[in-house]
């Protein structure tokens, strides 16, 4: 089924952007159909990329994660609107998500890249959080997304790097259970990290 960015239910502060349609592009690109069929969609949204995977890929069981639970009536419309059958959970909390204990082929991530002190703030409450993170979220964000690996996990992370996200990464490179490799697309970076190890060291 041909999905195009009107298609898809959002709600008003919150749209979708070429980001995800090019994490998702790189990931059917570079490995096999049968390679994920766990996924976790960290920094859900609306569940874009990981419900486009699964146009793909043979994905039996999908988690959402986001800490804005109002995204959760607008994936349950975007799961009828591809006709995805299989498993699928939403949770708000790292406490709902940990609980759930699953285990995951590969972990997505498109997570907000702006920094709050340097860029100018949207009115909306809920679009600021979407798009925009204090001084050391963005690293907490991503080390939480990584702690729900466990060895041989793939995870994915795009971002539009800056002098501020490039400083909030940093700490990938200092983690020796991580192989990355970062890919350049126009603006976006792609993080393809495979975890070496059962727990992050």
């Amino acid at each position: 089924m041909a999905i195009v960015k009107t298609d898809y239910h959002q709600p008003d502060f919150y749209h979708f952007n070429s980001d995800s349609i090019m994490l998702v592009d790189y990931i059917k690109s570079n490995y096999p159909s049968q390679m994920i069929g766990r996924v976790l969609d960290f920094c859900c949204g609306v569940g874009v990329v990981a419900l486009e995977l699964s146009e793909y890929f043979e994905i039996q069981d999908i988690v959402f994660f986001d800490i804005q639970s109002e995204y959760e009536e607008f994936i349950k419309k975007n799961i009828n609107l591809l006709d995805y059958q299989k498993d699928s959970v939403f949770v708000s909390s790292l406490d709902d998500l940990y609980s759930l204990d699953r285990s995951f082929d590969a972990i997505v991530i498109n997570p907000p890249y702006f920094l709050e002190s340097a860029s100018r703030l949207p009115e909306s409450t809920k679009r600021k959080i979407a798009r925009f993170y204090k001084r050391g979220e963005l690293e907490a964000i991503v080390r939480s997304a990584l702690s729900q690996g466990a060895k041989g996990v793939k995870f994915f992370l795009c971002i539009k790097l800056d002098e501020h996200n490039r400083s909030e990464l940093e700490f990938l490179r200092e983690l020796e259970s991580l192989e990355i490799k970062m890919v350049t697309l126009k603006k976006l970076t792609i993080f393809d990290i495979t975890l070496t190890e059962d727990k992050l060291i």
